[in-house]
């Protein structure tokens, strides 16, 4: 009884010394369908997104929902600092893409059995643990449901901190609120927008973590948990168009700090599993860790550069120059067409409509859903297939490059003069690009778009970075 009295009162007097409301002893911890139970009291608080931390080692004795054969398999697993698409969440997983399940990365299983007081979780500091609830039907794609981040740290972090990436295994905490460059965002004027979107429904669509330590392959999808995000990486990067665009309108900061403050976390996430990825360079058939494969793999370059951009990150920011790190699908799948591209014969294996190229489109800004590894797959028509999804969904991180002047930190003009080409044939031809399109996205590029820089594809010149 003494012992524990002591606890408390240790617990009590750091939550004093560190002054911020979110700091708390806790026995448990609720997030987003998970609770995680202690064998005590610890000294835990929340990050600017409200994701949990605490002070650590922490001895962990039950996992809600437990991870148990009790279903016939094992489910709801956790892992630590997950990565490189292994998985430790459900033993359904297998076949074709689908990664294996591999028991000892489980660790909601100590010794490969039931967690509880007697056979306890040991966390140290340095960890993030990733628990999860998945699907009951083993055969559900993706398999998870839910998932949540437990940071388990050394000291509390500083007021206002962002949990730092599940990933990898540095947990230092080097971005703040405190720090968001607020001043390099150009408040458009939103009464020119017809078509605007609630910004507390953006807001919720990152409110959870986004869980996608696979890198672009089709395996990530299984990780991408259903109550979390969207499954597809074409589904993703419409919801983060809207994002980007919505940030840089004339709302009040405190009006956006939501909304920042989730999306910022997102960058962070992917900067993280980008940095931390076991491969970068040539990961699969299709290309690098982001692979250009479909609609997959892209999205997630823009939130990495603008966190690095509102951070004034030099370390974030270095993944945004494709000379240096041509691992997003974005620079795989744009380019500029080729004498070798006309001379490239046609796959024609799965019946797909793909109309070869001719000289007189030489120098053309084009895209290829798998042009990096698999040119012969490009087909010069509007109804190449993935062309009608990844073009518009991918429409509003281009924008948002071009307006806060970032094509030369980019550093592949191609991407902005087919999106220019695109837009222009959208426009043109009257056509309806379907559920991967945004009225919103539409509305800011056919506002916005001419003001920054010429608009003709041939005409692309690098402009001058945002001042630091």
């Amino acid at each position: 009884m003494k012992s524990k009295l002591l606890i408390i009162g240790l617990c009590v007097g750091i939550v004093s010394a560190f002054i911020p409301q979110s700091v708390r002893c806790a026995t448990s911890i609720l997030r987003h369908g998970i609770t995680w139970t202690f064998a005590q009291d610890y000294t835990c608080g929340t990050y600017a997104n409200g994701d949990p931390w605490c002070i650590g080692p922490v001895t962990i004795v039950a996992i809600s929902p437990a991870s148990t054969g009790a279903s016939g398999r094992i489910q709801h697993g956790s892992m630590l600092n997950p990565a490189s698409g292994e998985n430790g969440y459900d033993a359904s997983f297998g076949g074709s893409y689908r990664p294996e399940y591999k028991p000892a990365l489980n660790v909601a299983r100590p010794n490969g059995n039931d967690l509880s007081a007697e056979n306890p979780l040991i966390v140290g500091a340095g960890n993030s643990l990733v628990s999860s609830r998945t699907h009951e039907d083993a055969n559900s794609r993706p398999q998870l449901v839910d998932a949540a981040v437990l940071t388990v740290v050394e000291s509390a972090p500083p007021a206002g901190s962002f949990r730092p990436p599940y990933v990898g295994s540095d947990k230092g905490h080097y971005w703040r609120t405190a720090d968001i460059r607020w001043h390099l965002l150009p408040g458009l004027d939103k009464t020119a927008i017809d078509r605007l979107p609630s910004l507390d429904t953006l807001a919720a669509r990152i409110e959870r973590v986004w869980l996608d330590p696979a890198g672009g392959t089709f395996i990530g999808r299984e990780f991408h948990p259903s109550n979390n995000m969207p499954a597809y990486g074409g589904r993703m990067a419409v919801h983060t168009s809207e994002i980007a665009l919505a940030l840089l309108l004339d709302y009040t900061q405190a009006e956006l700090e939501t909304l920042m403050v989730r999306f910022l976390q997102l960058g962070i996430d992917w900067y993280g599993a980008t940095h931390y990825a076991s491969c970068q360079f040539d990961c699969s058939s299709q290309g690098h860790i982001w692979m250009g494969g479909g609609g997959h793999g892209h999205g997630r370059k823009w939130p990495i550069l603008f966190a690095g951009l509102m951070f004034g990150d030099s370390n974030i920011l270095a993944y945004a120059d494709a000379g240096d790190y041509p691992i997003f699908q974005e620079e795989q799948q744009h380019f500029y067409v080729s004498q070798a591209d006309v001379d490239q014969p046609r796959y024609t294996g799965d019946d797909r409509p793909r109309a070869p190229y001719t000289s007189d489109m030489i120098g053309t800004a084009e895209w290829g859903a798998s042009h990096f590894n698999q040119p012969q797959r490009d087909g010069s028509n509007w109804d190449a297939y993935y062309r009608d999804i990844v073009s518009p969904s991918i429409c509003g991180h281009v924008l948002a490059a071009i307006i806060m002047r970032q094509q030369s930190r980019w550093n592949w003009p191609a991407i902005f003069d087919y999106q220019d080409r695109w837009n222009a044939y959208r426009k043109s031809s009257g056509m309806d690009v379907g559920s991967y399109d945004s009225g919103f996205v539409r509305d800011m590029w056919d506002t916005f778009r001419d003001r920054y820089g010429c608009a003709a594809a041939s005409s692309w010149m690098p402009l001058l970075l945002l001042s630091d």
